[in-house]
């Protein structure tokens, strides 16, 4: 789906996110103004979580980044490693990264048997050719979160087989 929204789209930036995710109602243009402000080719923003019900007493921001959410810092910074890349509910990547490093590797998207992967390949991919990515906080949206222990488990599962599969590519 990531790739048909590049070859469909027609604007300079892409902006991508999830379909359980909301996005701040300055979302585009706090994305927007991030990437101009520091020349960025890609950036991704803060991943805050919903709750339908208050998370478990265990769930502490500790373990908030395993759950898509950055909380570690509250200010841009560049990426410098694949480790530290943002995730696909928030990210906005210019179109001539895509012609340079390609598209999304769809061996490593959910529904394959490496289960996700494919938007922390592409930051690999888009950091070797010393391309810049920016962590931008005020790019903020809201995320749908596993509150069942058995959900959790399975999305922490699936984040270590596309960890893995990830690696190995």
């Amino acid at each position: 789906a990531r790739n048909r929204g590049i070859t469909e789209s027609k604007g300079e930036i892409i902006l991508f996110t999830d379909d359980d995710v909301m996005p701040e109602s300055d979302w585009l243009e706090a994305t927007l103004s991030g990437l101009e402000k520091y020349h960025s080719d890609a950036c991704g923003g803060y991943i805050a979580p919903i709750w339908e019900t208050p998370p478990p007493a265990w769930l502490t921001e500790r373990f908030y980044g395993f759950l898509a959410v950055r909380t570690d810092r509250t200010d841009d910074y560049p990426i410098e490693s694949g480790s530290q890349a943002p995730f696909g509910a928030n990210m906005a990547i210019r179109r001539p990264v895509f012609e340079e490093i390609g598209p999304f590797d769809e061996a490593l998207s959910p529904g394959t048997p490496s289960r996700a992967g494919e938007e922390i390949d592409l930051y690999y991919r888009l950091l070797r050719k010393d391309r810049t990515v920016l962590y931008n906080p005020r790019a903020i949206v809201w995320h749908d979160h596993r509150e069942q222990m058995a959900d959790l488990e399975r999305l922490l599962f699936n984040y270590g087989v596309s960890s893995g599969a990830t690696a190995m590519r």
